[in-house]
C-alpha cells in the first residue's frame, strides 16, 4: 500500500490493515560508476519496500533520498546533508507519521549507508518516550545476491 496513492479514506483503512505500520525506505543519492544512475540505491530501496509491503501489510511512504554520504562528496552527483539536520528532519517526519495514526515506523535501509543515523533516531525517540516506536531494518552486508543474466542485461536480485 503506497501512501501517495491512497485517498484519506483509503489511508484509514490501510492503517487498520497494516496494524499501524508505516514503512519509510531510506537510501542516498550517490555515484556508483558511469554505468548506474545516481539514484540506483534509492530506487532499489523504494522498490524493495513496496514489494515487502505486498507480502506483509505496511503503508509505504515516499522514500528518503538524502543521507550523510561524506565519503562520496569528492565525486560528482553525491548529495550529502549534515547528520544533525537529517536527524532532526527524520524525527519531525516520524512525529507527522504518528500524528496520522501510525505508532510503528519502520525505516528500511537498502544497504550500509544511514546505519548510524537511523540507530541514533531510534535511540533518541525511545529516550524521549515518543508515542511511536522506530524500527530499523536493512539488508545484511553479508547477504548473497543472485546475479541474473537475461542475455541482454545482468541484474542483481536480493
Amino acid at each position: 500500500m503506497n501512501w501517495l496513492e491512497l485517498t484519506t479514506e483509503e489511508l484509514a483503512e490501510a492503517r487498520k490493515k497494516a496494524g499501524g505500520l508505516a514503512v519509510v525506505p531510506v537510501r542516498s543519492v550517490e555515484p556508483h560508476g558511469p554505468h548506474l544512475p545516481l539514484g540506483c540505491d534509492y530506487l532499489t530501496a523504494c522498490r524493495l519496500a513496496e514489494r515487502a509491503a505486498d507480502l506483509e501489510p505496511g503503508v509505504v511512504l515516499p522514500g528518503v533520498a538524502y543521507a550523510w554520504v561524506g565519503q562520496a562528496t569528492a565525486l560528482p552527483g553525491a548529495v550529502s546533508l549534515p547528520f544533525a539536520l537529517l536527524l532532526q528532519w527524520l524525527e519531525a517526519l516520524c512525529d507527522e507519521i504518528a500524528r496520522n495514526g501510525f505508532p510503528k515506523i519502520l525505516f528500511f535501509k537498502e544497504h550500509g549507508g544511514n546505519h548510524a543515523l537511523l540507530h541514533a533516531l531510534a535511540t533518541e525517540t525511545a529516550e524521549k518516550r515518543k508515542t511511536y516506536t522506530v524500527y530499523v531494518y536493512g539488508i545484511s552486508p553479508s547477504a548473497q545476491p543472485e546475479i541474473v543474466d537475461t542475455g541482454e542485461v545482468r541484474h542483481i536480485r536480493l
